[in-house]
């Protein structure tokens, strides 16, 4: 039973740090993982969440203190590597305003005006065209022979 207990324990903990929030987002007729969010509403984000805006911007405030203005039309998808923030645009823009000492980045091609916007294969870090963008990530449930894992 101690050891249950134990196990339970160290379940939770591990659950609380995966979790950590990246920032919050808020914005009017956005999508955070498919799900509309309220207009009214600050969400909490966190790794692996996918931002996608419609007709209007969004703005995503990273804990850091650095701010993304996600543009309409846009999808962004948040990652931790290396415990700095990464942001891949997958379409459309954003512009990023770093803070002070931050480790934020973006993934995608820049273009003037310090936003990035994003074409499959021209971006740093981008998989060469036909690859998998965002290949799952390892984990013990990962099956033998999957090139991917």
């Amino acid at each position: 039973m101690k050891y249950l207990c134990l196990f339970v324990a160290l379940l939770w903990a591990a659950t609380l740090v995966a979790a950590d929030p990246l920032g919050r987002v808020n914005g009017t007729g956005l999508t955070l993982d498919g799900k509309v969010v309220p207009s009214t509403a600050s969400s909490l984000v966190v790794a692996g969440d996918v931002i996608a805006t419609s007709r209007s911007s969004a703005t995503l405030y990273l804990s850091d203190g650095s701010r993304a203005i996600i543009e309409p039309n846009s999808q962004v998808k948040l990652k931790v590597v290396n415990g700095a923030t990464v942001l891949r645009v997958v379409s459309g823009n954003i512009e990023l305003t770093r803070a002070n000492n931050s480790r934020v980045s973006v993934v995608g091609s820049s273009r003037p005006g310090g936003g990035h916007g994003h074409q499959p294969g021209s971006g740093p870090g981008d998989p060469p065209p036909g690859r998998d963008p965002d290949p799952p990530s390892r984990s013990n449930s990962c099956p033998a022979g999957n090139p991917h894992c």
